[in-house]
């Protein structure tokens, strides 16, 4: 039996095929996030993708300036991210 990926949500039974993330919201808690916390999310994914493509932060050699400024663009997309995790958690408990 293959392992699942469950929705980040508690008590949440929703899983998916893994694909490499740590963790997912699945399509109905995605939907109860609110407008403003995702568009966030993908505000800052695009500001990281214009600046650096596919490339991850450590592609770039250690205390390069192009290192610090990926990994700052990398932090501020992880926290817009936990930032709607945490509301899509809210949101489901009705909070």
């Amino acid at each position: 039996m293959s392992e699942r990926q469950a929705c980040c949500v508690p008590f949440c039974r929703r899983t998916h095929k893994p694909d490499g993330h740590e963790a997912w919201i699945c399509g109905p808690h995605w939907r109860g996030t609110p407008a403003r916390a995702k568009a966030v999310v993908r505000k800052a994914a695009r500001a990281y993708r214009r600046r650096f493509g596919n490339n991850a932060p450590w592609d770039y050699p250690a205390g390069s300036p192009d290192r610090l400024a990926a990994v700052e663009a990398y932090h501020a997309w992880r926290d817009a991210w936990e930032a709607c995790k945490a509301a899509a958690i809210e949101a489901a408990a009705g909070l």
